[in-house]
């Protein structure tokens, strides 16, 4: 028996040209049988579009970011659909003809401890490294020891062919996430806000001892470039130049609280390396100026935040105050 799926984006701000590309992609797909959108503080302009039988629209009067978005979207379809699985995109994905058909034939032909997902074309980097994992007690990557040249534990991989990359985490873009599953991990946390609640979210599945492949025959464009991505520049170095100080706030302390709770298994060795990547940050990247000391305490400020589980939203005018 074919099985069914329902289709889970978030949407907010002006990107309704790219939640209508991205509907228009998925009527074609035939195992598709109901859409979700949840409006993040937005209202579709032309809202016809919107208005099919099997299209479900959830609205929020204002944006309560994607953690809560895509909580609030999975509880509606595990409370009022009966699709097998749940496929959750970003609104700006748009995933190839093949895409959904590939990943439905990964899970008739795996045992049932493993997850798929599609590629995101721009993540080069994975496909090149071809696995994804955390190293313990790294800050955002970094680790002195793996600087060092210490050798590093590592892990077998599951992977049955060489087109599926094992992943510890995977965003929410490209999931398809069977019913059995969501009733195991529950739904995102909603104190994440913005960023690294999909890694909170989908690293309850390497926890609970099941495995994430993304498959690299899956593929999605990006229709528009995460913010990190646009300049071809470390994270670090790009929160001293950009103009979206939003989204750099909640990416910092958001991934502390992440990695704190998560991967670091020694307190002393995750304080060793951040106090060592800070310092490379501040005589690298850091401008010798009153801008860059603004930040550089900002950076620090939020980490300590993230560290002792300060979560929600953050007052715009505090992100203010930092430009």
């Amino acid at each position: 028996m074919a099985r069914t799926v329902s289709v889970l984006t978030v949407t907010y701000g002006d990107r309704e040209k790219y939640v209508s590309k991205l509907v228009s992609a998925i009527d074609k797909m035939a195992n598709v049988r109901d859409v979700i959108i949840v409006w993040n503080g937005n209202f579709p302009k032309h809202k016809q579009q919107f208005d099919a039988e099997n299209i479900h629209n959830i609205y929020f009067s204002s944006n309560m970011g994607s953690a809560r978005a895509f909580s609030e979207g999975l509880k509606f379809y595990a409370d009022k659909l009966t699709s097998d699985y749940v496929w959750m995109l970003d609104d700006d994905n748009l995933p190839d003809d093949s895409a959904l058909p590939i990943l439905l034939k990964d899970y008739e032909q795996s045992p049932d401890d493993l997850v798929f997902t599609s590629f995101r074309k721009d993540r080069v980097e994975l496909k090149k490294r071809g696995y994804q994992r955390y190293q313990p007690n790294s800050f955002f990557e970094f680790s002195l020891s793996k600087k060092l040249g210490l050798k590093q534990k590592g892990s077998k991989s599951v992977s049955p062919n060489s087109s599926l990359i094992q992943c510890e985490t995977v965003p929410y873009g490209g999931l398809l996430l069977p019913r059995t599953v969501l009733k195991k991990i529950g739904y995102p946390n909603k104190h994440l806000y913005l960023y690294s609640d999909d890694n909170e979210f989908t690293y309850r599945m390497t926890k609970l001892g099941l495995h994430m492949l993304t498959d690299t025959r899956s593929l999605i464009t990006d229709m528009e470039q995460s913010w990190y991505r646009k300049n071809p520049v470390p994270m670090f170095k790009t929160v001293f130049t950009t103009t979206k100080l939003f989204n750099a706030c909640y990416t910092i302390r958001n991934r502390v609280y992440f990695e704190k709770n998560n991967i670091v298994t020694n307190s002393f060795f995750y304080l060793v390396n951040i106090v060592a990547y800070l310092i490379y940050v501040f005589v690298f990247y850091m401008p010798k100026n009153k801008s860059g000391l603004k930040r550089m305490r900002m950076i620090v400020r939020l980490i300590l935040e993230g560290w002792v589980g300060k979560l929600g939203q953050i007052p715009d005018e505090r992100i203010q105050g930092w430009k």
